[in-house]
Order: C-alpha cells, then sequence, then structure tokens
C-alpha cells in the first residue's frame, strides 16, 4: 500500500533542506514528481543557487505552507531526520490523513539491494565502516550510507548499483518508516540519548525497536543482550542472534582472551586491534555476526578487523609526547560515549578528562562510578560545564575553564607521565564549533603544538 500511494502521488512536500530533504527531493525529481521543499531555516539569499541547480522550490513560510497541507495540496509527506516529530506540518498532515514517509523509508520503496542496518546509541558509524570493509575486501561491493554520510536515497536509482548498502540509521529516521525492513538488522546498544526529542529512555528504546518489526524468518536480527533484557518486548520474526559483554550462554557470542568467542567455541582472534577490549569488541562481534551470515570466509573478517582503522575524532589517538597520550574523542556527545571512552582507555586513576558543551540529558549521576574509578581531573568547558562540575566535583577535582584551548593547556601543563589526556565531551558543540569535527580538530592542533 505504501509503495502505491508513493508511486501515484504527483505532488509532494518534502520537510528539511539537510542531505537528507535534498537527496529525497532530487530522487522524487528523477521520478517527475512535482516538489516543493520546506524549511524553517532556508535562507533565500544563501541557498538559492543550490536549489535552482536541481529545479527545486524551496520556502521557509510555514503558514502558506500549513494552509496548502490543510487543502490536501499534496499527496505525499517526506520528512528529515532533523524535524521533530511534534512539528506543526506532520502534525496537520496526520490530521488530513496525508502519508508521512522517512527519507529512508522513500529510498527503500526503490532499493533493489539487501541492506543491513546499524542503530544503537554508540558505535553505529564503527560498525557501519567495518561492516563495509570486510564485504568489500571479500570481493564484493557494499556502500555504506545513511546518516554515516551520504543518504541512501542518493544511490538507490543509480545505473549500478552495489551488492549490499551498510546504512547507518538514526533514531529520528526511523520515526517515519513504514514498510523499511533490512536484511539484517543491527542495534548495538541503548542508552540515554536524545531524551530532549523522545522524552523517556522507553519511548527512545521503542524507536529503535522499529528497525526489526517488519523483519521476516530469512532475515538476521542482532542485538545486544543487555537491550533484550531492558527492553524485552522486542518483537520479530526475523532470526534473532545475541552478543553480550561477558559468556552468559553456549549460544550467545561474546569477548574473551583477546578473541571473539560463541559460547565456548573461538571464533576468531582480534588480538592487538583496535576492538581488542572489553567496549570495542562489541562492534566486531556485531559485525563478525553480520558477515558470517552472509558466508564471507572468517579470514577475511578478520583480516579486516586486525587492519581496522578508527574513525576520526571517535577514541583517535593523535599523539604521545613525554609519555603522556592524547586521545580525541569530539564523536561523544553524550555521556554512554564518554562512559565508552572511560571503560576503554581507563586502567587506574590515569585519565585526565576534558568534557562539556551543550548537555542533552540531565542526570549526570550514572557516571560517578567511573569517573571515580579512572579519572584524576576534569577540566569542564562551554555551555553547561559549570552545571557538569556541580554534579562531579565531589566525585574528583574539577575545574571551568571555559574554552578548549585553556582546558588543554592546563591538562598537559599538570598531566603526569602514564596520564591519558582524554576529549570525550559528553555534550553536543554547536555552543562554541560549528560540529563535532572542528572540536576535534582544535583538540589535535592544540596537542600537536605543545
Amino acid at each position: 500500500m505504501i509503495d502505491k500511494i508513493i508511486q501515484e502521488s504527483s505532488e509532494v512536500l518534502v520537510i528539511g533542506c539537510g542531505k537528507s530533504g535534498i537527496e529525497a527531493a532530487k530522487l522524487l525529481k528523477s521520478l517527475d514528481k512535482n516538489i516543493l521543499l520546506y524549511d524553517d531555516n532556508y535562507d533565500e539569499d544563501k541557498n538559492v543557487k543550490t536549489f535552482d541547480a536541481i529545479n527545486i522550490e524551496a520556502t521557509n513560510n510555514l503558514d502558506l505552507i500549513n494552509k496548502m497541507v490543510e487543502l490536501k495540496e499534496f499527496d505525499l509527506v517526506v520528512t528529515s531526520p532533523g524535524i521533530p516529530k511534534a512539528h506543526i506540518l506532520h502534525s496537520t498532515a496526520q490530521e488530513n490523513n496525508i502519508l508521512i514517509v522517512s527519507e529512508l523509508e522513500l529510498a527503500f520503496q526503490f532499493c533493489k539491494r539487501p541492506i543491513i542496518a546499524i542503530t544503537g546509541s554508540n558505535g553505529k558509524s564503527t560498525t557501519t565502516k567495518l561492516i563495509s570493509e570486510i564485504i568489500n575486501n571479500s570481493g564484493k561491493e557494499a556502500i555504506p550510507c545513511g546518516n554515516y554520510g551520504t543518504p541512501l536515497a542518493a544511490f538507490v536509482l543509480q545505473e549500478h548499483q552495489p551488492d549490499y548498502y551498510v546504512a547507518e540509521v538514526s533514531s529520528f529516521q526511523l520515526e517515519w518508516i513504514h514498510d523499511f525492513k533490512p536484511k539484517v538488522g543491527i542495534i548495538l546498544n541503548v542508552q540515554a540519548d536524545h531524551l530532549d526529542r523522545h522524552g523517556t529512555i522507553n519511548e527512545y528504546a521503542s524507536t529503535k525497536k522499529l528497525l526489526f518489526k517488519n523483519m521476516d524468518s530469512s532475515e538476521l536480527a542482532i542485538a545486544f543482550k543487555k537491550t533484550l533484557d531492558d527492553f524485552n518486548d522486542i518483537s520479530t520474526d526475523a532470526k534473532v542472534t545475541v552478543f553480550t559483554d561477558s559468556k552468559t550462554n553456549d549460544s550467545e557470542f561474546h569477548y574473551l582472551n583477546n578473541s571473539i568467542y560463541q559460547g565456548t567455541k573461538k571464533c576468531i582472534s582480534i588480538s592487538n586491534s583496535y576492538f581488542d577490549n572489553k567496549v570495542l569488541s562489541l562492534n566486531a562481534i556485531a559485525a563478525y555476526i553480520a558477515t558470517s551470515f552472509f558466508k564471507i570466509d572468517k579470514e577475511i573478517i578478520k583480516e579486516t578487523i586486525l587492519n581496522f582503522k578508527s574513525l576520526s575524532h571517535r577514541t583517535e589517538f593523535v599523539r604521545k609526547i613525554d609519555n603522556r597520550i592524547f586521545i580525541d574523542d569530539s564523536k561523544a556527545t553524550n555521556l554512554a560515549s564518554l562512559e565508552a571512552a572511560l571503560n576503554t582507555f581507563g586502567t587506574k586513576k590515569n585519565i585526565i578528562l576534558i568534557a562539556g558543551g551543550i548537555l542533552k540529558e540531565k542526570k549526570l549521576e550514572y557516571t560517578k562510578d567511573l569517573l571515580d574509578k579512572f579519572v584524576k581531573k576534569i577540566y569542564l568547558i562551554g555551555n553547561d560545564g559549570n552545571v557538569m562540575l556541580d554534579a562531579w566535583k565531589d566525585i574528583v577535582s574539577c575545574e571551568y575553564k571555559k574554552t578548549l584551548e585553556n582546558a588543554a593547556k592546563s591538562a598537559f601543563q599538570e598531566s603526569e607521565s602514564g596520564d591519558i589526556i582524554l576529549l570525550s565531551p559528553a555534550c553536543a558543540s554547536f555552543d562554541q564549533f560549528s560540529g563535532y569535527k572542528e572540536r576535534g580538530q582544535v583538540f589535535q592542533k592544540l596537542a600537536n603544538s605543545f
């Protein structure tokens, strides 16, 4: 039914003029649809050339567009992940029985290749990259897409098609799916994140679980055991395979002695790889299960894992100076990511942490045990640095430095041999930077200046 509505729609409203919106609009344009693109922040003076080049009309006139939706002048609404579910145009479309789909759902309707979809609070990009590299090293072709970089809609009508699409999928992209289903779906973890949008962690988890809802018995659902334990109403017809952070029975995959095991059976060694620790190994395990489903040789999987290079600004080694190590984890924009970094690098009180920015969460308590265990000092920056200082000052020595430059200089000056100077902000970066990439680049430049 959904595919028929999309095929028969002639007048389409696309909401959001970021990457997803533009690629959705271009896909629809190639199908000879009449498109109007709306964005709250559309600026005709700045953006007109972009939209003239692709011959698509855009506007920021909310009253006009809302009235057009009320009058049912659109057959279909395609929405972008950055647009809140409670946006008035969504409400008006629903009130007037106009179908709303995400760019992901739109692209799926035209996709002719199997999709491996990865979601979770942390590790999505790393797992997407790893799975893509394993498949490409096997002689097949995989394109990483979705929230990873380029939307799926950009590829599905191209003449050349890969063997697989490996899609990083966010909760925002899953909010408006209907028929979307991957051949392999992976939920890495569900931890407190984006609660400003989803309200509660249960609502957030429910959105993540939509990844599995349409899957059938020929498909594979891969889930972290803790997610199943915490949110055990996951419903799917797919075959379910579980992985854990410690062995609990003979059917589950886990990390032990520098290797991936299934129960007592050793699958492959990942010794001395990027993933050779309790936290990051979970990404490698998910990738191992997914690619084994497509019968890729274990040696190819192992060699790809051993040769994997981490993503920029994600637990990235920057430099070692005077036996101090600088780690750039600027992509850590929530507390769960900070927790993962502390578990990865903490061995004793050997971490000097730089954190702060714009908090996504209000409850800072659950990180206290790890801070107490691994962190000797915290330098806080940005908009909510003082909020974090107040929450953590009784656990570990904290100092508010306002800027990243001040924090990095103090961290280096007060560090000792063997210390790890870790930028893992646990916050969004938009108070002081254009994004996490700029924040990481500034940190790396500072680290290399000492």
